[in-house]
């Protein structure tokens, strides 16, 4: 009997992601690449699965507008960074912020999935990371 490994995903309201594991001495470490868009004003849901951090299956997490606030990250890019939980952080990689300028200039086909989406944050990556014990205490 073969028991399949559970490949560890992301998934929000429109897509699930099945995330890749990158090289990162300080613990896990995932990435996936897409096309993600996320209204700031509004909670943020995401699902989170086939992770050993969990107690459980999968982990759906509610996040407050105040944590989609974009921040820089340590290289100065502009994330949205929030706690998933004690173990686990996920960090979404911010495109730009969609303004008009944004929408008349893109290809119809993007165009029709921003239309009406003004201020909203455009994305392309998830990154779930594994908070590392030794890195905090040896700081």
């Amino acid at each position: 009997m073969t028991v399949s490994v559970l490949k560890p995903t992301i998934q929000d309201h429109d897509n699930t992601y099945e995330l890749t594991r990158v090289h990162d001495p300080l613990g896990n470490h995932f990435i996936i690449e897409g096309e993600i868009l996320i209204n700031p004003n509004d909670f943020f849901t995401i699902t989170l699965s086939g992770f050993k951090e969990f107690d459980e299956d999968s982990l759906t997490t509610i996040v407050h507008p105040t944590f989609l606030r974009p921040q820089p990250d340590r290289f100065g890019n502009q994330v949205v960074y929030f706690p998933i939980n004690s173990k686990l952080d996920v960090c979404i990689q911010i495109i730009q912020v969609i303004n008009d300028d944004v929408i008349n200039n893109a290809p119809q086909k993007i165009k029709d999935r921003i239309f009406n989406k003004s201020g909203w944050l455009a994305c392309n990556s998830y990154e779930v990371i594994g908070k590392s014990i030794n890195s905090v205490n040896d700081n």
